[in-house]
């Protein structure tokens, strides 16, 4: 009775042991099949937007918001692959401060989160855009040098400067050193003063974005050598000026050019004689003084005075006969003046013209009504608005 209970009892444990073994290797499967990380292994990050996405070139420092998953406190945010400050708000979104430096040039710049080891990684990329600003010019330091000069630095004030900002001569690039976002300068050699006349100044910073400046005007001004004088005869007296003492020395005339007024332009290269009939216009030889007739042009009625703006672009002749100013624009190449627009109203008898060292007022002696008539010159438009 006892062996047949002791038996029985054995037979209970055997298959006890088997069901057991059976419930291991059968039994649903999905643990194994799962696989989940080891515990404690941190998650991939990934990203799906950034925020700002674009910045401008030389703006200040600002806080990106990177939002996506798997983010953890020890989350960190990479600016082309370097470490930010980061901060964890959740497991959704880090913020990283992005410092001024980090901006200073144009480009795109890869976004990306590591999350540290165990596990962890790195996440997809996100590009940031940086695009570089138009810069623009306010002013020159200096604004002018006499023809023939040395060497000399050129200061441009103005805004949205970069470090790859360069200086342009009449579209061509010169040395340039970066000061600050508003003030860069550049080296002039001697040879781009070498002659007189008018110099186009443009800052150039290149893509993305960037671009061309707006153009700003240096005047390399003719220094002395020639003087005129109109005669009755009818001619005109040509003297040498002495660089030294100033003194005047006669050296010839020229026949058939007598006048009234005469005026001769900031680049010494042209010369214009109002005769009372037609304004004569003449190239100047810069080597010898000599005039060479370059024809006339029309204007109103007894034309007795002519005056050249400061920059040269622009030629105003006093008409007595008709009380009225007329314009003219000028050939920067031939000298030649072109009649635009209606003539001005002056006072009675205009006898003289005369425009101011900044180019932006004229002033006409009227001899019939003892009087000056003042004007503004209009310098945004092609006509110089009297």
């Amino acid at each position: 009775m006892c062996r047949k209970n002791r038996k029985t009892r054995v037979m209970g444990v055997l298959v006890s042991v088997i069901l057991a073994a059976a419930s291991f290797g059968c039994g649903g499967g999905s643990s194994a099949s799962s696989n989940p990380p080891p515990h404690g292994s941190n998650p991939i990050p990934a990203i799906t937007s950034i925020s700002p996405s674009s910045a401008i070139a030389g703006g200040a420092a600002f806080t990106l918001t990177v939002n996506g998953s798997n983010f953890i406190s020890s989350s960190t945010v990479q600016w082309n692959g370097s470490s930010r400050t980061t901060a964890f708000s959740s497991s959704t979104v880090l913020t990283a401060q992005i410092s001024a430096s980090d901006i200073a040039g144009g480009g795109n710049v890869p976004i990306t989160v590591v999350n540290p080891a165990p596990g962890g990684g790195s996440s997809n990329s996100f590009a940031f855009s940086i695009s570089n600003p138009t810069p623009a010019i306010s002013g020159l330091s200096p604004g002018s040098v006499v023809v023939g000069g040395s060497t000399f630095t050129l200061t441009v004030n103005g805004s949205n400067f970069l470090s790859s900002s360069v200086v342009q001569w009449n579209g061509s690039n010169r040395p340039t050193a970066f000061g600050s976002s508003s003030q860069v300068t550049a080296q002039i050699p001697a040879s781009d003063i070498a002659a007189g006349g008018k110099a186009a100044i443009t800052v150039f910073t290149a893509a993305p974005g960037g671009g061309s400046s707006n153009s700003s005007t240096f005047n390399i001004l003719f220094l002395p050598r020639f003087a005129y004088l109109i005669n009755d005869s009818p001619t005109i007296s040509k003297l040498i000026v002495n660089a030294s003492t100033g003194q005047l020395q006669n050296n010839g005339y020229v026949a058939g050019g007598g006048g009234v007024s005469a005026a001769v332009d900031p680049s010494g290269k042209f010369m214009y004689v109002a005769d009372g009939v037609n304004i004569s216009m003449y190239r100047i030889d810069g080597a010898t003084g000599d005039l060479t007739s370059n024809g006339t042009v029309t204007a109103g009625k007894a034309p007795f005075s002519v005056a050249v703006d400061p920059s040269g672009r622009f030629a105003y002749v006093a008409n007595a006969a008709d009380n009225t100013v007329s314009m003219y624009t000028i050939n920067a190449t031939t000298g030649a003046l072109t009649l635009i627009g209606m003539p001005a109203i002056a006072g009675t008898e205009p006898y003289s013209v005369a425009v101011d060292p900044s180019g932006r007022f004229a002033f006409v002696t009227n001899l019939g009504s003892s009087n000056v008539s003042m004007y503004a010159i209009n310098e945004s438009t092609p006509r110089p608005g009297l």
